[in-house]
């Protein structure tokens, strides 16, 4: 069977929306809380989309590999199915601030 051929058009259109960012300055940690719950607790499609993304980001395997930089990337992969699972399920504080990402320079700066 064919793979389906890549059309750029929804992807790119996308992308422009992404730029146009339509929510106001941040992003409340309540509402967050209640699309990710809506997007991926709600239908069984939205379950097997998490589960994937979760598959995704290694959480279910080692991220260990005798290549350090490949155990890196795949921490990173790991952080961030981490991340959609921790929004997805664990109720924010309403009144705590999120604390502000460190920029990797940042990081670099405190060595």
């Amino acid at each position: 069977m064919k793979a389906p051929k890549f059309k750029p058009g929804p992807f790119l259109a996308l992308l422009d929306e992404l730029q146009d960012d339509p929510r106001p300055e941040g992003y409340p940690v309540l509402d967050r809380f209640a699309d990710f719950r809506k997007t991926f607790l709600e239908t069984e499609h939205g379950k097997r989309v998490l589960f994937q993304i979760l598959a995704w980001g290694r959480l279910f395997n080692s991220t260990m590999s005798r290549q350090p930089n490949l155990s890196f990337f795949r921490e990173g992969e790991r952080n961030v199915a981490r991340r959609v699972l921790e929004a997805t399920y664990i109720e924010p504080d309403p009144n705590e601030k999120e604390p502000a990402e460190e920029t990797e320079r940042e990081e670099f700066e405190h060595e």
